[in-house]
């Protein structure tokens, strides 16, 4: 199971990722495609590149774009379920909401839990964010699903800040799965922005950072995960 997660910055250059991810060999074989800064319009865009189911939710416009601002699970996959996520706390510049995006994706025999995640940016302090990171971690938490992936732009700038979103994730037995190559540069300054953390799969047998797209300020990420073999008779 191939999952790639990228912040297309603002949503704006949405039909330039889609032409980077079908000309990308590590993207355009996706299964699950986690999108984050998104519009619906835009997130139908890439959909429809690759005939592919979506699920979109917002919190609102983005005061800076005036666009809907939020995030995507794109799949080629059947769409079990969906659900919005709404996570603690507000920006402290503009009063920017945030929420992951859920979706439960029929992956052959296999059900499995996705979240597309965008936590806030460090004005914001890390105590605060850490209680964003725990609403997702109880979202997985209480599912019914013994597979999950959880990925997207977390903003940690900083390696405390790494450690704190592991260890929130591994708390509901979440491991990074992602490359710890940097996804984003900013002022000289190579930094680990965006991961992808998944529970129950028997192994992440590759993974990487696809360097050279120009559709955002973010390089999208992606893991590919060795599904369990299915159980006697299923």
């Amino acid at each position: 199971m191939r999952v790639v997660s990228w912040n297309i910055q603002y949503g704006i250059e949405a039909a330039t990722a889609a032409r980077e991810i079908a000309e990308s060999a590590d993207m355009r074989d996706f299964d699950v495609l986690l999108l984050q800064e998104m519009d619906e319009p835009g997130t139908a865009t890439v959909a429809e590149a690759f005939s592919a189911n979506y699920t979109y939710a917002t919190t609102g416009l983005h005061a800076n774009t005036g666009r809907d601002f939020g995030n995507a699970v794109v799949t080629r996959w059947p769409i079990r379920r969906t659900a919005e996520i709404p996570l603690p706390h507000r920006a402290s510049v503009n009063g920017q909401a945030r929420s992951a995006t859920h979706a439960v994706v029929g992956v052959g025999d296999h059900d499995v839990s996705c979240y597309s995640v965008h936590t806030e940016i460090p004005l914001l302090s890390l105590a605060r964010r850490i209680e964003q990171f725990a609403a997702v971690a109880h979202d997985v938490g209480w599912q019914p699903f013994e597979l999950a992936v959880v990925g997207g732009d977390f903003n940690t700038v900083t390696a405390r800040g790494v450690r704190a979103l592991a260890d929130t994730l591994r708390g509901v037995g979440l491991e990074k799965v992602s490359s710890t190559t940097p996804s984003y540069r900013r002022r000289g300054r190579n930094l680990i922005l965006d991961h992808i953390f998944a529970s129950g799969f028997a192994d992440a047998t590759s993974s990487g950072v696809v360097e050279g797209t120009t559709a955002s300020d973010h390089a999208p990420i992606w893991v590919e995960l060795e599904l369990p073999a299915a159980a006697p008779g299923e």
